[in-house]
């Protein structure tokens, strides 16, 4: 008889345990696990259970720019996360920023912003556990100035931040990036392809080439100009980029700063977008991409850039006047005969440099009593270099070596420039007025620039003005005061009240 009851008994228990270990788990159903919550349905296996992913781990901004980095120490442009984020939406720190939030004090001064924000506490460790941190801004020798709450989602692999907006301002929240990555060598040292002959918009086939000849293999290349900025992305129609079969990139570029990926390419004839294919790298150099080309399979095939078609000429490459003369040429030392391109030139035309007078601006000072006039004009930095470019630059008269005078210039690809930026008038036309505001305000004060002590007559003369200008105002008050107080307009005031008024 015990030993049926024994026997039951057993059998009892696991039975029990059994329907236990079998018994589902019910959708959304909320298990403690450590403290901490987790969501458990039928979507992903984590312990023989399923746990739902959390939809902030899928919807989410991005905050990917080294301003955000603590180890940014720049302060020209500084933000504040109570103006410029909207509020509780979930962000994730990745690339140049980091890929967390600092758990340590970041020191004042980064981030792009006065105070910089950390989390109090560490990362939620349990995948798709969620938690409540503080965020504490350091200012003033407080690491904890200014602080407020956040909810922070472990999603796998990576973190999520749902971010108010900052108490105050100048504050922001920190990414744990220290610095920015070393420059990679292949973003400087790169072989251009800047000719039209590679656009994939280019039909013409009277020249054509072969990268399996004409590249030397596994050198780094930059699509720029007319070529395109990139590499196309999409199949290329055949006969195009100056070959027969053109080649396209499988697959996007690479998105985050300095990242590096391996794509394939693909050429195109017989009716297939992949006829022949091989492998290339790309690296992501902030503002453009730099790629590894090796030489082609066979011939005729080439790598191709993604300008569609050349942009027009911009019309002041077509109508502008030229100066040809070689009394405007930097070597013309004659003063027989001094111009002033302040009178000469009705302003904001386009001209050109030709023939005796050079084919282009000079980009060094250029010695005083040159040009035909006194103070000589010069462009500070370069010509644009790509076709069509527009830039603006500096215009620099060189006149007693001291810079009288900046102009702002603009610039146009073939030798096409504004008209600022020529020869402008020396400071003798000023000297010559001998009254009013100009005998004050320019033959004085140049007067005063050439005696012994300057900067102390500079001073007297200074407070002489303010003292004549005060007197003068005397006079003037009491034109006005004297009248009122005589018609009664105000006979209760003051005369101290109606001055004052």
């Amino acid at each position: 008889m015990r030993v049926v009851l024994l026997v039951m008994g057993i059998g009892m228990v696991l039975g029990c345990l059994a329907d236990q270990e079998q018994q589902p788990v019910k959708e959304n159903a909320e298990i403690e696990i450590d403290k901490r919550r987790v969501i458990y349905a039928p979507d992903i296996e984590v312990d023989k259970r399923r746990v739902i992913y959390a939809p902030e781990c899928r919807r989410y901004t991005v905050f990917n720019s080294f301003d955000r980095a603590s180890g940014n120490t720049a302060q020209n442009s500084l933000r504040c996360d109570q103006r410029d984020l909207p509020g509780n939406l979930w962000y994730r720190f990745l690339g140049a920023a980091g890929n967390a939030m600092p758990t340590r004090c970041v020191p004042v001064k980064r981030c792009g912003t006065h105070a910089p924000g950390w989390m109090v506490g560490s990362h939620p460790s349990l995948r798709y556990s969620l938690v409540t941190r503080k965020v504490c801004y350091h200012w003033s020798g407080s690491c904890c100035k200014w602080s407020n709450y956040i909810k922070v989602r472990n999603c796998g692999g990576f973190y999520v931040y749902q971010l108010p907006k900052t108490p105050v301002c100048m504050l922001r929240y920190c990414g744990n990036r220290g610095s920015l990555p070393p420059f990679p060598p292949e973003c400087r040292r790169y072989t251009v392809f800047n000719s039209f002959d590679r656009a994939s918009g280019n039909t013409a086939q009277n020249s054509l080439r072969c990268d399996q000849r004409d590249l030397p293999g596994n050198l780094w290349y930059r699509f720029l100009g007319a070529a395109g900025n990139a590499m196309p992305t999409r199949c290329v129609p055949v006969k195009r980029c100056g070959t027969h079969a053109p080649g396209w990139m499988v697959g996007s570029h690479p998105s985050l700063r300095y990242s590096l990926v391996t794509r394939k390419v693909c050429y195109h004839w017989s009716g297939s977008c992949c006829k022949w294919s091989n492998y290339i790298k790309v690296r992501n150099c902030g503002g453009f991409y730099v790629y590894q080309l090796p030489k082609t399979p066979v011939c005729w095939l080439r790598y191709c850039g993604n300008r569609g078609s050349l942009p027009p000429p911009p019309p002041e490459c077509r109508r502008y006047t030229v100066f040809n003369s070689f009394d405007r040429a930097i070597g013309n030392t004659a003063q027989n005969s001094l111009r002033c391109d302040q009178r000469d030139l009705p302003g904001n035309l386009w001209y050109r440099f030709l023939g005796a007078a050079g084919n282009a601006m000079p980009t060094r000072c250029v010695p005083v009593k040159r040009c035909g006039t006194h103070a000589p004009g010069w462009m500070v930095g370069s010509h644009p270099s790509l076709r069509y470019s527009l830039v603006t630059r500096k215009g620099m008269p060189d006149w007693d070596k001291v810079n009288q005078g900046e102009i702002s210039d603009v610039i146009k690809n073939a030798s096409v420039i504004a008209n600022e930026t020529l020869r402008v008038c020396n400071k003798t036309q000023f000297l010559e007025i001998s009254q009013g505001q100009g005998l004050a305000f320019i033959v004085f004060t140049d007067a005063i620039n050439k005696m012994p002590l300057a900067p102390v007559w500079a001073v007297m003369f200074f407070l002489m003005l303010i003292t004549v200008g005060i007197d003068t105002e005397f006079g003037m008050l009491e034109g006005v005061v004297t009248p009122i107080r005589d018609m009664k307009l105000l006979p209760n005031w003051k005369k101290e009240y109606v001055s004052g008024l």
